[in-house]
């Protein structure tokens, strides 16, 4: 179940019993082994990762004969509210550096409870176009 606590988007997820990792793991597995380890780095490498599963879930809210509500209950959808997660502990250690997008990224955060909260179609310009946003100034931090 999903919370939202002070703008973050919390995800619980677990091990099946069969031992699959959970995503929330693999993501943090994936990123020790793959991602810069310098935060502005680390945090357009996450853009990246996370634009790649918003264009997909984007993607399957387009079908017509699937709801949106129903693409908020599949596993990309899981992996985006995972990723939001990561992506905003990070954010929190950056907070007092002048160039990290809070704002941009609480718009974000936003953008994907409403859409949460009223799944429909014609409300999923504001998830791109804010995410877009987020993505610009973060690739606007200067590198370390």
């Amino acid at each position: 179940m999903a919370s939202v606590v002070n703008s973050r988007i919390l995800v619980r997820t677990s091990t099946s019993m069969n031992g699959e990792v959970d995503l929330e793991t693999a993501l943090r597995r994936l990123i020790e082994e793959e991602a810069p380890s310098e935060l502005p780095e680390r945090l357009r490498w996450l853009c990246k990762h996370l634009d790649e599963y918003i264009g997909r879930w984007l993607g399957f809210t387009q079908l017509k004969d699937l709801p949106v509500e129903a693409t908020l209950r599949n596993k990309v959808f899981l992996a985006v509210l995972v990723a939001i997660d990561v992506m905003g502990e990070y954010l929190e250690t950056a907070q007092s550096n002048t160039w990290c997008p809070t704002n941009e990224w609480k718009e974000f955060t936003s953008a994907i409870e409403w859409i949460r909260r009223r799944p429909d179609r014609d409300e999923l310009a504001i998830v791109e176009s804010t995410f877009e946003a987020f993505c610009k100034k973060v690739s606007e931090i200067p590198m370390a």
